[in-house]
């Protein structure tokens, strides 16, 4: 989920949300190449403001092939399965 989705969640202000991350003090946290920092959460903390796979597709196809990789990575690290990647 975005950053600005995770602070509204936490109870917390975007700006608090930016500087935390910037400390590292944000688990799963990560800033794509582009600029956008997302937070990894898990399905059991989803509110159902977590992204559908709609939401997914349109936001691959706006990132660089590295940072598909590195999403792709990131969520096999996690033990989530891949079963097929966005075509270039």
């Amino acid at each position: 989920m975005k950053l600005r989705e995770w602070a509204e969640q936490q109870g917390v202000s975007w700006r608090t949300a930016h500087r935390r991350f910037h400390r590292g003090e944000i688990p799963g946290a990560f800033q794509t190449s582009s600029g956008r920092i997302y937070v990894e959460v898990d399905a059991d903390d989803c509110d159902g403001s977590c992204v559908s796979d709609l939401h997914l597709k349109c936001l691959i196809e706006k990132m660089t092939s590295a940072d598909v990789d590195q999403l792709a990575q990131r969520f096999a690290e996690a033990g989530y399965v891949i079963e097929r990647r966005p075509q270039d």
